[in-house]
């Protein structure tokens, strides 16, 4: 099994869940407007989301690799 493939796969995924998933958390977090984004603050979130994204990559990646 490729695990770089994987991970970089599940990486994307958990990205995309997180982005979705946290998009009003986020949010209310930073008492930001939810029906307006500023350019920065959309980079700040998706910065965020790839941040959880790739942690959540590699927890489930090394995870899988001890397994086998």
């Amino acid at each position: 099994m490729d695990y770089v493939k994987f991970a970089i796969i599940f990486w994307i995924i958990a990205t995309i869940a997180v982005a979705i998933i946290g998009r009003k958390a986020f949010l209310k977090i930073f008492g930001l407007p939810q029906n307006k984004f500023v350019k920065i603050e959309w980079r700040a979130y998706l910065f965020c989301a790839m941040i959880l994204g790739a942690a959540i990559s590699i927890g489930i990646t090394a995870l899988i690799k001890s397994f086998s």
